[in-house]
């Protein structure tokens, strides 16, 4: 009888220490998400320039060291990246601009090549442009007009889709961010007939 009642108390001793370490452990869990708050994670690669929505982040639980200061809980408008934004990565209020003060120009572009793997969403890239006559017949010159080489370099890509035309033909169209000195010529090139591609810079 005497050892039944040492075994039910030595029981109820340890279920009670049991539930007091799952007590404090809570405890403390709860005292970091108090000490903690939301901020904006982002869900993919953003490019510079980028207009940003809601659906670009996740609310998540964090809690920073104390000399970590800007981080965003709640997205402003009418502002976009000032610098590229990788998936995971917290939104700081030091990313963001007004697209007026960023100076940069949104354009369409429709790449006659393949879009190598590592030209994505927030890729800086070069843009290249051979006309048709260079590389079907290298004994004729170049019309007046016509440029080949390298057409700019240090461009950012904002948003990457593929669409069919009317013949069934999937086209792949970027749109990337430029500085307004260089829309006149990237738009001249969609007008001329050649091999124009996109290649991302290292």
């Amino acid at each position: 009888m005497k050892a039944a009642v040492r075994m039910s108390r030595r029981t109820t001793l340890a279920l009670t220490a049991a539930l007091l370490a799952v007590a404090l452990a809570l405890g403390f869990l709860l005292l970091r998400a108090s000490q903690g708050g939301q901020l904006l994670v982002a869900n993919s690669d953003l490019a510079v320039g980028a207009a940003l929505s809601p659906s670009d982040f996740t609310a998540v639980s964090v809690r920073l060291a104390g000399e970590a200061s800007g981080y965003v809980s709640e997205l402003p408008e009418g502002q976009v990246l000032s610098h590229p934004l990788r998936r995971g990565e917290l939104l700081n209020s030091a990313d963001l601009t007004l697209q007026a003060e960023l100076g940069l120009v949104h354009l369409a572009l429709s790449p006659t090549q393949p879009l190598a793997a590592d030209v994505r969403v927030g890729s800086t890239v070069s843009i290249w442009f051979i006309p048709k006559s260079n590389y079907t017949n290298s004994a004729v010159t170049p019309k007046v007009g016509e440029t080949a080489g390298l057409i700019a370099s240090g461009i950012q890509v904002l948003q990457i889709s593929k669409n069919t035309d009317s013949l069934g033909t999937l086209k792949t169209q970027i749109e990337i961010a430029v500085s307004p000195q260089l829309v006149p010529a990237i738009i001249a090139i969609q007008a001329e007939d050649g091999n124009l591609s996109v290649v991302a810079q290292s």
